[in-house]
């Protein structure tokens, strides 16, 4: 069976990481995966799945006058851009295609064949959708009333909302699935502060997430300038990469923080850097789930996130929310209280997030539907 996974491109952000998951853990019996992407970026999920044989094809590879930065060009390879995803999707016909954040357009616009199966995963919360992408909902209608397509909500709100949303009854829940094996310390905790340069006994924040507006990265940079304040010691751990990185480095040298912070970009072993972490800070605008605070939690290190972060990311009796309307003072004395808890971990249905599981639901899904292909209504009308 022929699957085509569909996303903007491969950092690590939440989304990227379930479409590495997804390429690598699929059955190689039953399932042939290809990833195609909109954008590159500098990842290494490119070279872990092409080290596993999984072809993974970025479009704009294909773009004319690629390097030049004019208005001009900017308008021609958007377009372009819709062309070559035709071309590409036509070229593989697959018989799933699984599309991920804000391409439905794209894929309206390639009309794949009536047989293929579409599923959309949502990876944010829908208000936001609602609010900033209009033009990607009314696509995503259309691929609803001509495809038939399975959607996917990350939480039960976010199930119900998109059933609202599109007056359907279907949709499921699938959880971000995360390598629970893997979070069991292998390492010490001062072995990994070391690692990143940071001394052995120095009291480390921690975030993990892409550089964007959503995440808050600013006011974490103001909530740890307080916690810098109360605990000398102190050291920031941000691991990511995105539009906002050279904004947040410059804000931490206007606090002269610079030389407490570390900052590592799009890595794999984020298992292992966890366990240099004391505290975790997650202060985002939203989430559709927030799967770092799940990895942080698997990783036994105390969370403190925004009530932008739904409540299906505690899964531990060792987080705690916060809103942003509270200032970066409440934040700082948070997250350091949360450090000196004696409560022994305990987890609520923790196993309902092991990515073996996952995936095992998610190839059930894909054969249901590739079941039913050469099905449909055939005098569906293919644009209106």
């Amino acid at each position: 069976m022929k699957v085509l996974q569909l996303i903007h491109g491969l950092n690590t952000g939440g989304a990227e990481t379930l479409v590495k998951e997804y390429a690598l853990r699929l059955d190689r019996e039953a399932f042939d995966v290809t990833v195609l992407c909109y954008e590159r970026c500098d990842s290494p999920y490119e070279g872990m799945l092409r080290d596993a044989g999984i072809p993974v094809i970025y479009v704009c590879d294909d773009l004319a006058f690629n390097g030049r930065k004019s208005c001009f060009v900017k308008l021609i390879h958007h377009f372009a851009r819709y062309v070559l995803v035709k071309r590409y999707i036509k070229k593989i016909n697959p018989d799933i295609l699984h599309l991920h954040l804000l391409l439905s357009g794209y894929v309206r616009y390639a009309k794949p064949d009536r047989k293929t199966k579409l599923f959309y995963t949502q990876h944010f919360q829908t208000e936001r959708w609602k609010a900033n992408h209009p033009e990607d909902i009314r696509h995503m209608a259309w691929l609803l009333q001509n495809y038939d397509t399975q959607l996917i909500a990350l939480t039960e709100p976010m199930r119900r909302e998109l059933n609202a949303l599109f007056h359907r009854t279907d949709t499921v829940i699938l959880n971000n699935g995360i390598p629970l094996d893997q979070y069991e310390s292998r390492v010490s905790k001062s072995e990994m502060k070391r690692r990143c340069g940071i001394p052995e006994q120095s009291f480390v924040v921690g975030h993990v997430g892409r550089f964007d507006t959503v995440k808050n990265h600013e006011f974490l940079v103001r909530v740890f300038d307080e916690i810098q304040k109360r605990e000398r010691d102190a050291w920031l751990l941000l691991i990511g990469s995105g539009p906002l990185e050279a904004s947040i480095k410059k804000r931490l040298a206007e606090l002269g923080l610079q030389n407490r912070a570390v900052l590592l970009r799009n890595r794999t072993d984020i298992c292992d850097l966890l366990h240099a972490m004391d505290v975790f800070v997650f202060p985002s605008f939203s989430e559709g789930l927030g799967i770092s605070v799940i990895e942080a939690q698997a990783a036994c290190v105390p969370c403190l996130v925004s009530t932008g972060t739904p409540a299906r990311a505690g899964i531990s009796n060792h987080i705690a929310y916060l809103p942003l309307s509270e200032p970066p003072e409440k934040w700082a004395e948070q997250a350091l209280r949360a450090t000196k808890s004696g409560e022994p971990w305990s987890y609520d249905h923790i196993e309902d997030w092991d990515i073996r599981t996952i995936i095992k639901k998610l190839e059930a899904y894909y054969l249901e539907k590739a079941g039913n292909r050469g099905g449909g209504d055939e005098n569906r009308e293919q644009d209106r």
